[in-house]
């Protein structure tokens, strides 16, 4: 007994003496303002990133480290700055109830988990209670996936990389090409576009089992990391100009502003100028909730493609395959529209829910969405070569 109350009277001393540290310099780190609650007790904002016209803030990213925990002891965060807008209307925001934050404990051994909490819908805000083992813990909006990563994946696929522009921060923009066609002119050739958008980090944990199952028969053009200050930075949609970089691609070609797109659409017209085809262009995105495949209209490699993937993969679509080919405004189309516009390629858009899903009763993780990456590579080979072997 009288142990139990030192013990205590210990840990009771070491929570009045805390100093919890809050930092977010490192790779994909986003944190806004903090306060301090109580010894244990933090607010913290979710940053958010605005668009060129300060407008569309977007809060779908945060991720940061929490130190100098007492051992034992429980940390209360109350994660608020959450509403946002979105097309110039005024939303909840993307951190709701259906996207509860994670968090790991700070170790490559530690995997993320959901933390434990609840959400407050009149503010908003979450109340996260994280009691780690240890003295430092990480928080995120969903894992996050950075360079060291992808490097990992580069060096295991060996593609042939050209840098085919940088970014407004002097990061280059890559193109990788693994060409697995033997020397078939004939071949499919399929473009991939993952991490548009910096906070998506769901696409390249799709990404990286795509990659590492490549099949044999097709030429795979890839841009793996569109947005590479977003993703360094702890960005979410916008570039450093404030510019989405999904949209603006009928825009002028305008380097000092969108360079990123710039780059990405002028080795895409340059293999097409040169005579090439591209048979397939699909960009991969997360959403919160919803989960479709979008395309040209009365595509029928688009609805195979949607078909085989509902059918055989963990794809768990909420609506039919569709189109949506009309431009809001000029200077507003996204990749898809344009090339399917401008070039009459076969380009489609794909969306990844980051919520909950019926197909796996749960909500994805980096493993599933790994395996979803490796089931889209091999269903998408399949449809392509299959023509071939009828001829």
């Amino acid at each position: 007994m009288i142990l139990k109350t030192f013990l205590g009277f210990l840990l009771a001393f070491a929570v009045a003496q805390a100093e919890l540290k809050v930092s977010a310099n490192f790779p994909n780190g986003s944190l806004g303002p903090v306060s301090r609650v109580g010894p244990l007790h933090l607010r913290i904002g979710v940053k958010g990133q605005s668009d060129q016209d300060g407008r569309n803030r977007q809060a779908s990213w945060y991720s940061f480290r929490v130190s100098g925990v007492p051992r034992k002891a429980e940390v209360i965060i109350d994660l608020v700055d959450l509403p946002g807008e979105y097309n110039y209307k005024p939303n909840r925001g993307a951190i709701t109830a259906e996207t509860r934050p994670y968090w790991r404990e700070d170790g490559k051994k530690f995997k993320w988990q959901q933390a434990l909490g609840d959400y407050d819908s009149h503010e908003p805000k979450w109340r996260l209670r994280i009691r780690p083992r240890k003295s430092t813990f990480l928080l995120a909006h969903i894992p996050p996936y950075t360079r060291k990563q992808l490097d990992a994946v580069r060096k295991t696929v060996k593609p042939k990389v050209a840098v085919v522009g940088k970014s407004i921060g002097a990061r280059p923009m890559e193109l990788w090409t693994i060409d697995l066609s033997g020397g078939n002119p004939k071949a499919p050739v399929v473009w991939m576009m993952f991490r548009q958008h910096a906070w998506e980090s769901g696409t390249s944990w799709a990404g990286d089992g795509f990659l590492r199952n490549l099949l044999p028969g097709v030429v795979w053009k890839i841009f793996p990391w569109c947005d590479p200050d977003g993703v360094e930075e702890g960005g979410v949609r916008f570039n450093k100009r404030g510019f989405d970089l999904n949209r603006n691609w009928d825009s002028p070609n305008d380097v000092a502003a969108r360079p990123e797109i710039l780059a990405q659409k002028s080795a895409i017209e340059a293999w097409l100028a040169k005579g090439n085809k591209i048979d397939l262009f699909l960009t991969l995105h997360n959403t919160e909730t919803g989960e479709y495949l979008e395309g040209p209209p009365d595509s029928r490699l688009g609805k195979e493609l949607f078909a085989v993937l509902k059918e055989r993969t963990q794809f768990d679509p909420d609506r039919d395959y569709f189109s949506r080919m009309k431009i809001d405004a000029p200077g507003r189309a996204n990749v898809i529209q344009w090339l399917c516009g401008t070039h009459k390629v076969e380009a489609m858009l794909m969306e990844l829910r980051i919520a909950n899903s019926k197909k796996l009763d749960e909500r994805p993780s980096p493993e599933s969405w790994s395996a979803f990456g490796a089931a889209l590579a091999k269903q998408i080979a399949t449809l392509l070569l299959l023509p071939q072997s009828l001829q």
